[in-house]
């Protein structure tokens, strides 16, 4: 963590004001904002010299920070986030009190904490709200989603948070390609019905996709809460249902698919469009979606499969044989024609 420098008079504001930006599902208690899911972003802008955060972790997440530029680019710096800290985000004092734009990302997943911001800190002064972008994109998803290994580039390597940066997920290439917000409520190892290797039995994507907090069963997102409806959802589940070389029973997992289709309709409206994608791990999962779609009488709802082809088996693969940035570029051009056709948005074929 930088030094901080306490020879200004600072000005501050609590982590609810309406002069910052939340792009995520998040919870406001008592001036202060906690978040936990992967990618939730936030966007302060300020006159000054220097810009200190107050912030607390239940446990320890990884952060992106841009400094006066979009969040496409790579970041300026990574942060972390534990216990009760202040943080120096920004600081020179040659600027002349110029005006600024800091945004924050957690980059790291939910099981590994939850974050609360408290105040934030300048010399100068505070500006008003950035604005949202015209679009928004909803996540629904497992590891892949929430950009396990990223960062990395080897395949035979175990799981480390640092290497997890969900900026860089398909998700987040597709978004920024389309000039869009997104929100991931996305979570390792979870499935529709089935868990990777039946962890957290019980508990499944279509229960978590309930929650304000991942790891909180108790505090229920309201779709209210959002200043914008997304203009689509993105369903990419189903891949740790057939984990460790097993399935589900397929009515099972039928019944539980129809009901997050139908948890996100009855949030958005019957007119909502959702895509569905079936990842490469196994042929089944396709068979699966595909009858919970025909038992369905839902409206605008899209299907598409992944093939096993369009990842290579060297370079494009992090942790645990995951998907890195090489392979998430290659997975975002497989699944944004569909959103260009779905949404009408151009396509440009560059990410």
């Amino acid at each position: 963590m930088s030094s901080i420098n306490t020879n200004y008079k600072e000005s501050s504001i609590y982590a609810n004001s309406n002069k910052i930006t939340y792009i995520g599902r998040i919870v406001n208690t008592n001036n202060h904002i906690s978040f936990s899911w992967s990618g939730v972003y936030v966007c302060v802008k300020f006159k000054g010299n220097y810009l200190n955060l107050s912030a607390s972790d239940t446990k320890k997440n990884y952060f992106n920070i841009w400094i006066d530029k979009e969040m496409s680019e790579p970041a300026d710096k990574v942060i972390t986030i534990s216990n009760e800290e202040l943080i120096n985000l920004y600081e020179d004092i040659d600027t002349n009190n110029l005006s600024h734009k800091i945004i924050i990302q957690k980059r790291t997943e939910g099981d590994q904490g939850t974050t609360t911001f408290k105040s934030f800190h300048t010399d100068g002064e505070f500006l008003d709200a950035p604005s949202s972008k015209n679009r928004l994109i909803e996540y629904i998803g497992d590891s892949y989603t929430c950009g396990f290994g990223t960062e990395s580039d080897n395949p035979f390597m175990g799981y480390n948070p640092a290497h997890q940066n969900c900026n860089l997920s398909y998700a987040a290439l597709i978004a920024h390609h389309f000039n869009a917000d997104y929100i991931l409520i996305a979570h390792s190892g979870m499935g529709v019905t089935r868990n990777y290797n039946d962890i957290c039995k019980g508990v499944y994507m279509p229960d978590r996709y309930k929650r304000s907090l991942d790891e909180d069963k108790d505090i229920l997102w309201n779709a209210n809460s959002l200043s914008k409806k997304p203009d689509i959802s993105i369903i990419y589940l189903g891949t740790n249902d057939f984990s460790a070389f097993k399935q589900p029973i397929i009515e099972s997992f039928s019944k539980k698919y129809l009901r997050l289709l139908k948890q996100v309709k009855s949030n958005y409206g019957d007119s909502h469009p959702i895509l569905c994608i079936a990842g490469a791990y196994n042929p089944m999962i396709s068979e699966y979606i595909q009858r919970s779609l025909r038992e369905s009488d839902l409206q605008n709802v899209a299907y598409m499969s992944i093939s096993k082809y369009i990842l290579a088996k060297k370079g494009e693969l992090g942790e645990v044989s995951h998907p890195n940035y090489k392979g998430h570029k290659k997975l975002a051009l497989a699944i944004m024609p569909y959103i260009s056709s779905i949404c009408n948005w151009e396509l440009n074929f560059k990410i």
